[in-house]
């Protein structure tokens, strides 16, 4: 991987642009953790499979919320590779 890009938002405080810089770096973490895991784990049920989440979503709040019938609105397969 290359140099990692600065995030800098207009506005913010050096404070706050350090703490979103730092979220950032967090999520693309547990992305390539999460990329890495179902590369060893796959799980043929999930395959194709697309979940969204919402920014109001209380699932961002609390991480320990699981995947349940009073936060999931729709599962539903991907339709086409473009998505």
């Amino acid at each position: 991987m290359g140099k990692r890009k600065e995030i800098r938002v207009e506005g913010l405080s050096e404070e706050q642009n350090k703490e979103l810089q730092e979220l950032a770096i967090e999520m693309e973490a547990e992305a390539i953790q999460m990329k890495a895991d179902f590369e060893e784990n796959p799980q043929e049920e999930m395959e194709g499979m697309v979940i969204s989440v919402h920014q109001d979503s209380v699932l961002l709040n609390d991480e320990t919320m699981k995947l349940d019938s009073d936060v999931v609105v729709e599962i539903k397969k991907k339709e086409n590779e473009d998505e």
